[in-house]
């Protein structure tokens, strides 16, 4: 019973390192807070028991069990969460590594209590240590990682950063499972107690500072993103209200005309020259200027990428069916409305490009009670997937575009979707508004 215990005081670590796990997710959850926790708890509490004995019985096997016990809590936090694969990855074994730290921590007082033992028979006082230094930890990550760390998760999605987050704590933890002592005496030679406290300690704070840098490093990211995305909208109404301007002045100079050709078209009736009157209205008609500028809705921001596109698809020779229904105060960030319209007529026209005859979009945008529908249909001439992954045809990796509206889309409560037939794509966006 003794050893049972100080099995399963070990073992009450995972639920603080949990904890963790989730805080950067707190925007993620599947299922809300309470029901994760309703899940959750009463999961810890079916499997640690039988984990702790297993431990306790099979001395030799403590060091495997929490390998597949760690792969079974991995694939339920995935399950609760709505995090692509390679950011919940990313979370889990830097939250892994940095727990890492308590462990050799608490070997190190465990070898000041006790010399002569190992690290296969921890000490009930260790592992108190330990469940203390992670739940300090806990405390200590909880500010940044709820409020920084959902951030970057909410917001980025580039996969291979990730991915080179969960490489770098692969690494971390590595290092401490390879520097952890198996024979405490072992530390009493020479100065190596004193060189193993301290290099954890420094690597540790190592960990913070990538975390730190990674955080910036990516916040940089993101705030560029969304400089270009605002530049791009400002160059759009730039565009449009120089066409406006040139539409403007155009018909300044019409209105002046116009009582000239009144007087005309009056004096050819009261010759009763008709013939004269309708080659003079034909050839009027044609003098007047063409509007360069179409009023879609009344969104300023998402007028001008409406016509930037329109201008664009003309310009190949697209046939477009729009029907956008916008009030002027969507409920939606104009960027984020701005990148999501901009990324699919910008995929819609580029797929478009390779075809001869046939080109067409159609877009439809609307606002149903608290939500935004976007529903778009194009031709395209090839297609590009892998699994189940739409990949860009001009570049090499995954399609930006795509990644970006799913992105933006979960950021709304929202959701994604694409496919495609033989002849046609097919996109469809809901997002949730936010009064």
């Amino acid at each position: 019973m003794k050893d049972y215990i100080k099995e399963l005081l070990s073992y009450l670590t995972i639920i603080p390192s949990a904890a963790i796990c989730y805080f950067p997710m707190k925007n993620q959850l599947r299922y809300g807070k309470r029901k994760t926790a309703a899940f959750i708890v009463p999961f810890f509490l079916i499997t640690l028991p039988p984990a702790a004995f297993l431990g306790a019985y099979f001395t030799m096997l403590t060091a495997f069990i929490p390998i597949p016990l760690l792969a079974l809590y991995f694939v339920v936090y995935k399950k609760t969460v709505n995090a692509d694969l390679s950011q919940a990855l990313a979370v889990f074994m830097t939250v892994c590594a940095a727990v890492a730290f308590p462990g050799n921590f608490a070997n190190a007082y465990d070898a000041m209590l006790h010399p002569g033992s190992n690290s296969f028979i921890f000490s009930s006082e260790a592992a108190i240590f330990r469940l203390v230094l992670t739940s300090l930890l806990m405390a200590a990550l909880y500010v940044p990682f709820s409020k920084y760390g959902s951030r970057i998760v909410d917001s980025f999605a580039i996969k291979k950063v990730w991915n080179i987050i969960t490489l770098i704590s692969c690494i971390f933890l590595g290092y401490n499972l390879l520097i952890m002592p198996h024979k405490y005496s072992t530390l009493y030679v020479n100065n190596v107690f004193l060189f193993f406290v301290i290099s954890l300690f420094m690597l540790f704070v190592l960990l913070i500072l990538l975390l730190v840098i990674f955080y910036h490093i990516v916040n940089g990211m993101m705030t560029a993103a969304k400089t270009r995305e605002r530049n791009r909208i400002l160059e759009m109404q730039e565009s449009q209200y120089l066409k406006l301007r040139n539409y403007i002045d155009q018909t300044a100079k019409a209105r002046h005309d116009f009582k000239h050709a009144i007087r005309t078209l009056t004096t050819l009736a009261e010759n009763n020259d008709f013939a004269a009157v309708s080659e003079y209205l034909k050839r009027y008609s044609g003098s007047l200027p063409e509007k360069d500028v179409v009023f879609y809705c009344k969104n300023n921001a998402v007028n001008a990428l409406l016509n930037y596109y329109m201008h664009a698809a003309k310009a190949e020779d697209i046939a477009l069916s729009w029907d956008i229904d916008l009030p002027e105060v969507t409920g939606i960030n104009d960027i984020d409305l701005c990148s999501i319209i901009g990324n699919i007529l910008e995929n819609a026209v580029a797929a478009c490009y390779p075809i001869e005859k046939g080109k067409f979009i159609q877009l439809s945008v609307t606002r149903h009670h608290d939500s935004l529908y976007i529903v778009a249909t194009n031709s395209f001439g090839e297609v590009l997937k892998q699994g189940d992954t739409y990949l860009s045809t001009h570049k090499n990796g995954n399609g930006i575009g795509i990644e970006s509206i799913n992105t933006t889309a979960e950021r709304y409560d929202g959701f994604a979707e694409f496919s495609n037939d033989e002849k046609f794509f097919y996109t469809n966006v809901v997002l949730k508004i936010k009064e």
